[in-house]
């Protein structure tokens, strides 16, 4: 029952019906199922999220313990009401990830997760398509119309770009959301049992990858191009991976061509680099609140823009701490994943299903590189897949993962390292005329 309501929230949260048809608005299907959902799981949270289950799991305590260093960089700045406002939003988003962390928690589940989400983010690109195509009409979703320099004559150019319901609102949103789902599509497909379920699960691939184009998405193709590159590193090692990758990719850029084939920089890949500039510029100015940040919302106030980058994003208005809990998931979630298909003691399953969670993984961790999303549903449930998987296919834990001391001092590291790494990035890509 806890499992079929989880499934259900995904898609009010995924696909928004209420946004589809305004109306049932005023039902509340989401508060009304998350509220359900919760009392229905109290056990398998209480089993999750009790002391001794999380010394083991490092990317639920970052994830907590965002929620935590939001409200500490409102309070630092003496603005405890609005930290209140905020995190109560926010704590919505830390339940669904804790829901989906205890109540995935058989290997049955994971996959059967993975294909519902898949179904949805193939229900989301529909929409898009349908409105694009004017095959239906739903209100308050439209495309998004936009002047940018085309890369081969130089000339500006007025382009349409798709967008969806809900969250993917936003081209790159949509772009990215869709390359994630392509890996889950791939990933169930190649773990179906006969030929018949694996190809209905590869043909979502083909209108999922038009819709990808018709978004004008340079950081979604970014996103593609990691989530192929992560999958085939994560299925044929370095050595076998390096060589298709060579050709594959670039040849991938020159077929799609146009705007998203020009990943080189300038136009607005600029625009957002002088952003990520600015913002850490003004944290390093105020040295004081480095630990803590300048509190979300800052570079809204400041600039009049957010960040286009989410771990820009976090070290600016979360600081070291936040912006380190956020960068230190990520990580976790991409490294652990990979150590976990390539464990000698993984079961079959999760070395059959890995490498496509692996690079649905890099695909958004990439993709959060031109996004601000710290806060967002998406980025939560990738995280919580990857928690999910990981506490699944790793029958003895990593004694390095478990949270103590020792993983603190290590966090402590990689949390200062994070920051430095985006400094320094964002210096030389300006250099190198990005």
């Amino acid at each position: 029952m806890d499992f079929a309501l989880f499934v259900f929230l995904n898609f009010l949260l995924l696909v928004r019906p209420e946004d589809l048809y305004p109306p049932i608005a005023g039902f509340r299907l989401y508060l009304a199922t998350i509220v359900v959902c919760t009392v229905a799981a109290v056990p398998e949270l209480h089993r999750t999220l009790n002391r001794d289950s999380l010394r083991t799991r490092p990317i639920a305590v970052c994830v907590l313990g965002m929620l935590g260093a939001t409200f500490l960089s409102f309070a630092f700045r003496g603005r405890f009401a609005d930290g209140l406002d905020f995190c109560g939003e926010f704590a919505k988003v830390v339940l669904f990830f804790c829901l989906l962390i205890s109540v995935v928690n058989t290997p049955e589940r994971l996959r059967t997760y993975v294909a519902w989400v898949a179904v949805f983010i193939f229900g989301v690109m529909a929409i898009a398509l349908l409105q694009h195509f004017e095959w239906a009409e739903f209100e308050g979703i439209g495309s998004v119309s936009q002047w940018d320099a085309d890369p081969d004559t130089g000339e500006d150019v007025r382009i349409e770009r798709i967008v969806s319901v809900g969250l993917f609102s936003d081209p790159n949103d949509l772009c990215v959301i869709l390359a994630f789902g392509m890996a889950l599509c791939l990933g169930v497909a190649m773990t179906s049992r006969g030929v018949l379920g694996t190809l209905l699960w590869l043909l979502p691939l083909v209108p999922m990858g038009y819709a990808c184009l018709l978004t004008k998405s340079r950081g979604g193709v970014l996103a593609i191009l990691a989530g192929i590159a992560g999958t085939a590193f994560a299925r044929l090692g370095w050595k076998r991976s390096v060589p298709f990758l060579a050709v594959a990719l670039p040849g991938l850029l020159l077929g799609i061509g146009g705007r998203q084939g020009s990943v080189g920089g300038g136009g607005t890949a600029h625009e957002r680099l002088m952003l990520w500039a600015d913002g850490l510029g003004e944290l390093f100015r105020m040295p004081f609140h480095i630990p803590t940040g300048l509190a979300p919302g800052f570079y809204l106030e400041e600039f009049g823009h957010v960040a286009h980058n989410s771990y820009v994003n976090a070290y600016v208005e979360l600081g070291v701490l936040g912006g380190g809990l956020f960068f230190t998931a990520v990580y976790l979630a991409v490294r652990r994943t990979h150590a976990a298909l390539r464990d000698p003691a993984a079961p079959p399953w999760a070395t059959a299903l890995g490498p496509y969670l692996f690079g649905a993984l890099c695909a958004y961790a990439v993709g959060c590189y031109s996004l601000t999303r710290n806060f967002h549903i998406p980025t939560y449930l990738a995280l919580g897949l990857a928690a999910a998987y990981i506490q699944l296919a790793v029958p003895s834990p990593d004694p390095r993962d478990a949270v103590d001391s020792a993983w603190w001092t290590r966090f402590a590291v990689l949390s200062v390292i994070g920051l430095v790494s985006l400094k320094y990035a964002t210096q030389l890509l300006g250099i190198l005329g990005v």
